[in-house]
């Protein structure tokens, strides 16, 4: 699972859904390690004993205050099984393995455009290559008279 965001923003939130089939009762316990929260944290009876074909769902977001930097990070979203069984019929309990919800999120400072002032430009003399493509990113761009612009990868 992976969280993109600028930095100071909201990353959003993205669904996990639990299936089960079956009649057998199932508890479990989700965990979260670093920078994530889940909808839900702690033991839950997801699906009580008798129900069939049911769903549950988890939301997942990024911790408050994990996009107040720029940079990468992970957590890990643990699911946890705990297996009931009708009339005491054997269950897996213990003995399945977690679910794990890999998270990542990735911050990204924001680019020229979040500048709070105007982007301003003068050319006088030769703009070349990159010298006239940096000026596509202003808000405003001057040249004298004797400014040549030049683009040799389209020419």
């Amino acid at each position: 699972m992976v969280f993109n965001t600028l930095v100071g923003a909201d990353a959003g939130e993205q669904v996990v859904v639990l299936n089960k089939s079956g009649v057998a009762g199932t508890y479990f316990e989700v965990t979260v390690d670093g920078p994530a929260v889940s909808s839900l944290t702690g033991v839950h009876n997801a699906f009580p004993i008798g129900t069939t074909n049911t769903q549950r769902s988890i939301a997942i977001n990024a911790a408050p205050g994990a996009t107040d930097a720029a940079g990468a990070f992970d957590a890990t979203v643990t699911i946890d099984n705990l297996d009931v069984t009708l009339q005491g019929g054997p269950g897996v309990g213990g003995n399945d393995a977690n679910d794990l919800i890999l998270v990542e999120l990735n911050v990204y400072e924001p680019a020229v455009a979040s500048f709070d002032k105007p982007l301003v430009a003068a050319v006088d003399g030769l703009a070349i290559g990159i010298g006239t493509t940096l000026l596509m990113h202003c808000d405003l761009a001057f040249a004298s008279p004797g400014s040549l612009f030049k683009t040799p990868f389209l020419d």
